[in-house]
């Protein structure tokens, strides 16, 4: 059930920010000759290596202060956002504003059902979904009207067009074998 959640996060044709609650510990620290106890982020409780799929990842500690450890932004590395708000999020909508336009999926379901799509093309488009991490959007199948993962209707179509394409081969060698 995790992994179809975040295949439908990712397969989503916008930005999305989420968050994710961390395995927590604590350490002892001394200041102003006390001791004091504070609370510390460990990891996501989600699947290992999960914060590897977001293109920005930061820890927020309990006195809202935000620290990005990952980021594709090199100006925002490891800085330190006591209480972000509205500053952070211009300088990401900036870093967004960079990026490319992706197609949504039902734009990707109309190539996949289109008439002039070959076996080999819908092979190649499974692979351009997969890579985009777009498979799991859920789409409706053509037949059925029912919400199918978008490799599945891609998968389906390229069966299809195998057999129609190993079906034609049939009918020209044997009506090339009558002549």
């Amino acid at each position: 059930m995790e992994r179809s959640m975040f295949d439908a996060l990712m397969a989503y044709p916008g930005h999305v920010i989420a968050t994710m609650r961390a395995r927590t510990d604590y350490v002892v620290e001394e200041r102003d000759g006390l001791k004091v106890r504070r609370v510390i982020g460990l990891r996501p409780e989600q699947r290992d290596g999960i914060e590897y799929e977001w293109a920005f990842v930061g820890e927020l500690d309990a006195d809202r202060s935000l620290v990005l450890t990952k980021t594709p932004d090199p100006a925002l590395a490891q800085r330190v956002f006591a209480e972000p708000g509205a500053d952070l999020a211009a300088q990401i909508l900036r870093w967004v504003g960079t990026g490319e336009v992706v197609d949504d999926p039902m734009t990707l379901v109309d190539l996949a059902l289109s008439e002039y799509l070959t076996a080999d093309d819908a092979a190649l488009l499974y692979d351009q979904v997969q890579a985009r991490r777009m498979g799991g959007a859920a789409v409706p199948h053509p037949q059925s009207g029912r919400a199918v993962p978008l490799a599945e209707l891609i998968m389906w179509r390229g069966r299809q067009l195998r057999e129609q394409q190993s079906g034609f081969g049939r009918v020209t060698a044997m009506s090339g074998g009558a002549a």
